[in-house]
């Protein structure tokens, strides 16, 4: 669905354009392009900039206001960016995508080189609808907010029927107790006076019995009960599924500050944390942690549970794990909120597969900032537009120094290094970094910003996913050695990616091969400067998860 007959027809069937001319269409449709989402991409942010209208073709879409879920858009003809197309406002809410989604997207300025007449009828069709729109949209909040009440009211109810049922119970059970201990005494009189048993025991214990058949009509009301809430609070009961003792983590050879962090955060998520001589037999999914002081034959044995393993250092890059394990953390001990936060992300990431976004490692609801890239002429342009970014932010100069610099090389990376053809061949890093690059049109470059105040972030998303955790260890350990790699096949890494992870507070790389790569990068915005070309005083702290 990449033409403009494609979209054409798409507009046709949707009810905001269905009244609008065949040429207007055709005229709407060549100055229209369709956009692929993924789940966490960003469509629009509050409070951010809004240039473009969307229209839904397929998908599912989260509508958050400060952070909270309110809504969502999920058929195939929902607006958004309807309100900006009239006001030029600011965006109201953010809009991320929770399943890949497709829509068509209406860039306002293109939009402009319409005849008048047919802006005309545009912004008259969307007239006529946007009253429609908004009247559904109240209606089923105003039926979602009644369906809660009223199956609280119930849920009431029927927890009332079941306490006096209790009650009832509680009486019965000590009448039916009495009675088995009189049967009892008697029985045992009898049998003591050596008199032949003529009572049918089997028949009298078996006529004294209590009946549920109430209880199980309460049973069934509660579980009816159950599966209203469950469709009205399903995302709080999708996120309550996810923290289950059904899961575990496994750890051997950790650090004893890495371990003492991770039994903070596997209790506080109701985790299973065992070891490997120690398993939780009861779990069905899990990831594995090893250390430093993990050894081959354990490793071995680990790798057997069929889990995710994420070997946990502290700074001994060149470990001989090296090439066979694909998640890898380098990091300091010295923050224990730090470490804290890094361990519960990795759960998140290995255990929940929430692999990407800069958004996870910031406060929540913070607003990212999403600028595309798809040729190596604009680059200065984007990194200048980027600072000016944080600049508005209030963000001081030495941190921006970092950040342009970090920018810099992961841009210089993404459009002459990341480009591989099937095979892993690369396109362009062969030419000089003067030269024109322009990337194929499906496979632009993604910069996303943001800060939360304590924090400022960067990433930088490719779409060939050719960076390897073999690349990434063997060129950071390389260049601070001291090792002349300037002769080697580099794909996407040489003495630039040891500069990235240098100027960086943490930088982690998200891959999945052949597809796609993520790189992030956090700025600590109340650490104390380091100076990069001070080695020694460099702690390299950076994570890759591959796969």
């Amino acid at each position: 669905m990449t033409n403009s007959q494609d979209i054409f027809k798409l507009l046709q069937g949707w009810d905001t354009f269905r009244e609008l001319s065949d040429t207007i269409l055709m005229d709407i449709a060549r100055l229209s392009e369709v956009t692929t989402f993924l789940p966490g991409d960003i469509v629009v942010t509050q409070g951010g900039k809004v240039d473009s209208l969307y229209i839904l073709a397929e998908g599912n879409l989260l509508v958050l206001v400060d952070g909270q879920a309110v809504n969502s858009v999920n058929q195939a003809g929902d607006l958004i960016g309807e309100i900006a197309w009239f006001t030029g406002n600011p965006a109201s809410a953010t809009v991320k995508a929770i399943s890949q989604s497709t829509a068509v997207r209406l860039i306002f300025n293109r939009m402009q080189s319409l005849s008048d007449s047919a802006k005309s009828a545009i912004d008259n069709s969307m007239q006529i609808h946007l009253p429609h729109i908004f009247i559904k949209r109240l209606i089923q909040t105003n039926d979602k907010a009644k369906q809660v009440e009223a199956t609280f009211e119930k849920l009431r109810a029927t927890e009332e029927k079941l306490r006096l049922a209790n009650e009832d119970l509680g009486y019965q059970l000590q009448s039916k107790m009495a009675a088995y201990r009189t049967a009892a005494s008697q029985a045992l009189s009898i049998i003591n006076k050596g008199l032949d048993n003529k009572i049918n025991y089997q028949s009298y214990f078996c006529n004294e019995y209590i009946s549920f058949d109430s209880f199980k009509n309460y049973r069934s009301e509660l579980q009816e009960i159950n599966v209203q809430l469950s469709a009205l609070l399903e995302p709080i009961v999708k996120a309550e599924q996810k923290i289950s003792s059904h899961y575990e983590v496994v750890t051997s050879g950790l650090n004893p500050k890495i371990l003492g962090a991770l039994k903070s955060v596997t209790s506080s998520l109701n985790i299973e944390l065992s070891t490997s001589d120690l398993r939780c037999h009861d779990c069905t999914r899990g990831i594995v942690i090893i250390g430093d002081d993990c050894t081959f034959d354990e490793i071995s044995a680990l790798a057997n549970t069929g889990y995710p393993m994420l070997f946990f250092t502290l700074g001994h890059h060149s470990s001989p794990l090296q090439g066979q394990i694909n998640h890898f953390i380098s990091s300091s001990t010295e923050n224990r909120n730090n470490l804290i936060k890094t361990i519960t992300v990795a759960i998140n990431k290995l255990l929940f597969n929430a692999n990407w976004g800069l958004d996870k490692y910031l406060s929540w609801g913070s607003p990212v900032y999403e600028i595309p890239i798809s040729s190596s002429d604009a680059r200065t342009h984007k990194i200048m537009e980027s600072i000016s970014h944080f600049k508005s932010m209030g963000i001081r100069s030495s941190i921006l120094d970092r950040i342009q610099l970090v920018l810099e090389e992961l841009l210089m990376n993404a459009i002459f290094d990341a480009p591989t053809d099937e095979s892993g061949n690369h396109y362009y890093n062969h030419l000089a970094r003067q030269q024109l690059v322009t990337l194929p049109e499906n496979k632009p470059i993604k910069i996303h910003l943001s800060s939360d105040g304590l924090i400022a972030g960067l990433s930088v998303i490719d779409m060939f996913g050719s960076l390897t955790p073999e690349i990434i260890l063997k060129y950071l350990d390389g260049v601070r050695k001291g090792q002349d790699l300037s002769q080697e096949n580099k794909g996407g890494a040489g003495k630039g990616l040891y500069m990235i992870v240098a100027n960086s507070d943490l930088t982690v790389f998200n891959i999945t091969p052949n597809r796609q790569t993520e790189v992030i990068c956090l700025f600590d915005l109340n650490k104390k400067p380091v100076d990069p070309e001070d080695e020694k005083n460099i702690i390299l702290n950076f994570h890759f998860y591959y796969g």
